[in-house]
């Protein structure tokens, strides 16, 4: 679903950035690949506190009923201590927001650009 994301924007930056358009086009897409970003980035923080919610539940869950807790800190812990080479360990959540944020000031670069100076494209 990210990726689905991640091709739209870059085909309305594809819009924005061709030379071949008019500055209505590429103001319009541009726009257009800012707000992606932006509901792509608060759709991605609301699911990421969802789970943070599921996953605290489902381990006092576990704790309560079962007596063991695989879920929670539990699976965080264990997952965090496996070895990760050093140009991969970021997480994935700050790499997500890291590239839909690097996609939304391009695009509001290239929707200022287009207005103030179009002759740039």
């Amino acid at each position: 679903m990210r990726l689905d994301r991640a091709r739209g924007q870059a085909f309305l930056l594809t819009i924005a950035l061709s030379a071949g358009n008019g500055q209505l086009a590429r103001v319009s897409s541009s726009l257009l690949g800012a707000v992606a970003a932006y509901v792509s980035m608060q759709l991605m923080t609301r699911h990421r506190q969802a789970e943070h919610k599921d996953a605290h539940w489902l381990e006092q869950y576990e704790k309560d009923d079962f007596s063991t807790v695989i879920h929670g800190r539990t699976y965080s812990t264990e997952r965090n201590a496996s070895p990760i080479p050093r140009l991969f360990n970021v997480k994935g959540y700050e790499a997500w927001m890291f590239g839909f944020g690097a996609f939304g000031v391009v695009a509001v670069t290239t929707c200022i650009l287009s207005v103030v100076c179009p002759d740039v494209f």
